[in-house]
């Protein structure tokens, strides 16, 4: 659980149980941002054993202003390999 208004993964989840489906937001102004998995990670083990829901759909959406979305990076995750099993290539394949 973050500390601060300003840590953690997300600010905001969708989720779509008929499409199997969710989709983290997180929104930033700043040229950089931390991806730390674990958080991402915990949600998705709690939907899908105490839910009982399966999610077979994962998006994970950084939202910046218009004027940083070319040189907007998302910094290395914190965690290796946690959501190989809903991995798709995004934006230019990256």
């Amino acid at each position: 659980k973050p500390s601060k208004w300003n840590q953690g993964g997300y600010d905001a989840v969708y989720l779509v149980p008929a499409k199997k489906s969710i989709t983290f937001v997180q929104i930033t102004k700043a040229d950089t941002h931390a991806f730390k998995t674990e958080y991402f990670k915990r949600l998705l083990v709690t939907i899908q054993t105490v839910w009982m829901l399966e999610i077979t759909h994962l998006e994970i959406c950084f939202l910046v202003p218009s004027d940083r979305a070319q040189t907007f990076k998302v910094l290395s995750p914190s965690e290796h390999g946690l959501f190989a099993e809903y991995f798709v290539l995004g934006r230019n394949g990256k």
